[in-house]
């Protein structure tokens, strides 16, 4: 599921799972190797999953994933952008997005389709909260995340019909 530069096609897709199979819980996973939080100075992988718990069985929740991202970097600002954006639907949605800092190495994997996802949550170091990029705590702003989300919001604006005021909202 590919939606690089053109995020109606993450929120069309979104938005068709969930009229297709409305009681299920939904989740974005987004992974880094990085343990700081992003900024200009970040590098490295970002890989984002979307997944689904349809069933369980005895205590085990049974999951399908997709991958929404291929090869993404986080040197590469239009990455970013379509995350802070991918961020923006999935709050229109009503969809949780987590971030999970794991190993580079385990992230290639994951992006290379060597390793799932589950396997690849199981090597969680540490957790953040992406949408802190749209909606950063006070104080934690920055003139970087600024730049980026209004670019996201440029994005979302001319072609992806959002509902949320975070699109609308100002950067000052």
């Amino acid at each position: 599921m590919q939606g690089y530069k053109h995020p109606s096609i993450y929120h069309d897709w979104l938005q068709q799972r969930q009229k297709l199979f409305p009681d299920l819980d939904r989740i974005i996973h987004v992974f880094v190797a990085s343990k700081e939080p992003l900024g200009p100075q970040s590098t490295g992988s970002l890989c984002i999953a979307y997944g689904e718990c349809f069933d369980t069985l005895d205590t085990q929740e049974l999951s399908r994933y997709w991958l929404l991202s291929d090869h993404w970097r986080l040197d590469h600002s239009p990455c970013t952008v379509n995350l802070m954006a991918l961020c923006a639907i999935a709050a229109d949605l009503d969809i949780m997005v987590i971030g999970h800092g794991i190993r580079q190495e385990a992230l290639a994997r994951l992006d290379d389709g060597q390793l799932f996802v589950p396997q690849v949550l199981a090597l969680d170091t540490h957790r953040w909260f992406p949408s802190d990029l749209i909606d950063p705590p006070p104080g934690q702003d920055s003139e970087w995340q600024r730049i980026l989300w209004n670019d996201a919001r440029a994005m979302l604006e001319s072609g992806n019909p959002l509902n949320t005021s975070a699109t609308r909202g100002s950067v000052e």
